[in-house]
């Protein structure tokens, strides 16, 4: 009963931090100076962009090209008026007329290599730089990084999880009990550990090949690793190197005696605090609720994760009945608080991270959170199952160490999606003002039937940048139709970006005027949603591309 009692407390203690807000879920480029696309009679001094967040430049940030397509010697990028948000480069004297192109990339607050180009004119445009743009833009972090990422992540969550579970339960279920259903399972715990510190290195080296933007063979670069100290990523990965390598050394050495376990806990759970300052939580403002939260969310998970498999290995190691009963209902007690924090730190990461219920379903970040959730449910449904139904019942014979290992092997796959999630960033609900490219105007056309109604949508000029558009809604039947709601939201599922809601103005009897910021390029989705009654809603979707 105390147990309960002390799950709810602390779930409303976690929920009662209130409801920081995401500073952005990657940085956005908002504005640069020169603008994008723009024609200066003289050349600049300097070249300064302004992002959204929080952004480190310790991989070169800004590169200019001259007409010719060759790289312009400028000066060290940095922090524009000591503006972490804001980066400039200055630029040499004597610098002739035409077209320059500015390629940047920079690593977002929660550790996401991002990147662009725009271009902009001195005296007159000087041909057009139109594949040099492109060939910038598409320069993307590699996909084998990618992949290679997401494994070492998972290795690194599921060692530490399974090295703070396995200690936990010894010190809190197998606590004073004789052998053999003492289990300190003490070369797993090295095992573990030992696991997560590979883990990291290798992570290590990886996030230096993706912030550069290069492949998997840069992970050696010993250059980049230099460069990746000096970031915010790299240095906790340093402190996590050393509070896993101590935790290791502690592990291995007998002579610590009684206080081996709680150091070795210790250490574990400051390495898992390290993840929370150069990840998706540090971009939640204020920054110390959602490493707090996110750190809680680890122990948790340890301790529900790495306690089951800690309960498998003991049930498996005694035949008593009476024992199993009572390893059982020790963990039960251990497992209710974990799952509870579990569940109330997922939900609140999810409200912060996520700008609206719809991006669980448009994009990379919200669909990879639901099937978290989905085999997270999965294992609870087995959990509760456990407590509320076999663990009453043991006896001689029992099927708690068959289903205790299913929820667990449930948790293994739930590690392994972590790893995915953590190396992909939320969707941003910041929009651009800014344009990177301007291109030649051009109207691009949307139409087709909404129910009752016909809808026509005419977007212009269809660039990058501030688009106005024009939607008429014919009644079909030319009976007077009532409109309760309406919508018109734009998508880039190439970058996570929207849902975007649009701002409407009446412009007579179904007729709207509308404006919308689309940032980037790419092969962007619009769909417009009419509400006639509480119960009809129709919608008209269309896809159209900007260079």
């Amino acid at each position: 009963m105390r147990i309960r009692i002390l799950s709810l407390l602390v779930v409303a203690a976690v929920l009662a931090v209130g409801s920081p807000r995401i500073a952005g879920a990657h940085a956005v480029l908002l504005s640069t100076d020169p603008a994008a696309g723009s024609t200066l009679p003289v050349a600049p001094g300097a070249v300064t962009l302004h992002f959204s967040e929080t952004v480190e430049i310790a991989f070169g940030a800004v590169t200019v090209y001259d007409p010719a397509g060759t790289v312009v010697e400028t000066g060290d990028a940095r922090y524009a008026g000591g503006d972490s948000s804001s980066i400039e480069v200055t630029l040499p004297a004597g610098l002739g007329d035409g077209t320059y192109t500015v390629g940047w990339r920079v690593i977002s607050a929660d550790s996401h290599p991002v990147s662009g180009a725009f271009t902009f004119h001195i005296g007159a445009p000087g041909g057009s730089q139109s594949g040099l743009v492109d060939e910038l833009r598409s320069q993307g972090t590699d996909r084998a990084v990618e992949r290679a990422g997401d494994i070492v992540r998972s290795l690194v969550f599921g060692g530490l999880l399974l090295a703070v579970g396995l200690v936990a339960f010894a010190v809190v279920v197998d606590r004073g009990r004789p052998a053999p259903a003492a289990t300190s399972n003490a070369t797993l715990v090295v095992v573990a550990l030992a696991v997560a510190l590979a883990g990291t290195l290798a992570a290590y080296a990886l996030e230096g090949a993706a912030a550069a933007g290069k492949g998997l063979g840069a992970a050696a670069d010993a250059s980049l690793w230099d460069d990746l100290a000096g970031t915010r990523y790299g240095r906790s990965s340093l402190v996590r190197l050393a509070l896993i390598a101590g935790a290791l050394v502690v592990a291995l050495t007998p002579a610590a005696g009684r206080w081996r376990r709680p150091l070795v806990l210790v250490l574990a759970v400051g390495a898992m605090a390290s993840v929370s300052f150069g990840g998706h939580a540090s971009t939640v403002d204020p920054a110390w609720a959602g490493r707090l939260g996110d750190t809680v969310h680890q122990v948790a998970a340890g301790a529900w994760f790495g306690g089951l498999v800690a309960l498998v290995l003991a049930l498996r190691r005694t035949a008593d009945p009476g024992e199993r009963r009572v390893l059982a209902k020790a963990f039960s007690r251990l497992a209710l608080l974990a799952v509870a924090l579990v569940v109330a730190t997922g939900v609140l990461s999810g409200l912060w991270q996520l700008d609206s219920p719809g991006d669980l379903f448009s994009s990379r970040y919200g669909i990879t959170l639901l099937i978290k959730v989905g085999v997270v449910a999965l294992a609870v449904g087995i959990g509760a199952a456990n407590r509320f139904v076999v663990i009453p019942r043991m006896g001689g014979r029992d099927s708690l160490g068959r289903s205790a290992g299913v929820e667990a092997a449930l948790l293994l796959g739930v590690v392994a999606i972590t790893g995915v999630l953590t190396g992909t960033a939320p969707p941003s609900g910041a929009a651009p003002a800014a344009a990177p490219t301007p291109a030649i105007p051009r109207t691009i056309t949307v139409e087709g039937p909404a129910g009752p109604l016909y809808a026509f949508l005419e977007l212009t000029p269809a660039t990058t940048g501030t688009n106005s558009f024009h939607l008429h809604l014919a009644p079909s039947g030319g009976e007077e139709v009532t409109i309760e709601e309406l919508s018109v939201t734009f998508r880039l599922p190439s970058a996570a970006l929207g849902p975007l809601p649009a701002d409407l103005e009446a412009d007579g009897p179904y007729a709207y005027d509308g404006s919308i910021v689309l940032s980037l390029p790419g092969q962007w989705e619009v769909t417009v949603r009419v509400r006639t009654s509480p119960f009809d809603a129709w919608t008209v979707e269309g896809t159209f591309s900007l260079p």
